[in-house]
């Protein structure tokens, strides 16, 4: 007779388990050559911990996550290369700028508040940069860049996250004060909410 996988009600109630558990599975794909599996057990792991309220905790290690496929993804692209194969400086010039143009993707998406494609341009850039076949010359030298923007993109996450959190604390504590107002005048709440309503809709 079988039992049933204790881990699978662990995931079920508690969330951010669930994304300790993809960013290890990333970790050892890695190590095993996955780089795509790891890449996309990062990202399940990253959209876990943001639902879960958890980002701002674990944002180091998923810096870190991505840090390493970045490395690991230009020792792929970088050890195949041979001197007879590499690209002259024209095709360098146009991978160049198709990264540098995924790159400025990502900064858009950014100050458009969509981090998921800003992520998802970075991993792009990534993949262009590992793929110049120049030995890992161009990926090394843009990671930074990568890396620095992708720690940037989780910090604006948790800084949104944390202003929407409080715009709603805000939210509450007016209503309180209003609830107040209302019981010290002596009229209903929700009368007083209704006119509260109708008069921030027609204006003063």
């Amino acid at each position: 007779v079988g039992h049933p996988r204790p881990s699978l009600v662990y995931r079920l109630s508690a969330p951010p388990a669930q994304g300790d558990e993809a960013l290890s599975s990333a970790l050892n794909e890695l190590s095993s050559g996955n780089v795509a599996t790891a890449q996309q057990l990062l990202k399940k792991a990253y959209e876990i911990y943001e639902s879960s309220g958890v980002l701002e905790s674990r944002q180091d290690l998923v810096t870190e996550v991505s840090r390493r496929i970045g490395q690991k993804v230009v020792l792929e692209k970088g050890s195949g290369d041979n001197v007879e194969d590499r690209p002259d400086d024209k095709k360098l010039a146009e991978i160049t700028v198709k990264g540098d143009a995924l790159i400025m993707r990502a900064q858009r998406a950014l100050s458009a508040k969509n981090h998921p494609l800003a992520i998802d341009h970075i991993s792009e850039a990534r993949e262009v940069f590992a793929g110049a076949g120049d030995g890992g010359q161009l990926s090394r030298e843009r990671e930074k860049v990568c890396g620095n923007l992708y720690s940037v993109v989780l910090a604006d996450m948790e800084q949104q996250k944390r202003v929407k959190n409080l715009m709603a604390i805000m939210k509450i504590n007016d209503l309180v004060k209003q609830k107040r107002q209302a019981e010290l005048l002596g009229v209903d709440w929700e009368d007083f909410l209704r006119e509260t309503s109708d008069q921030s809709q027609n204006g003063p």
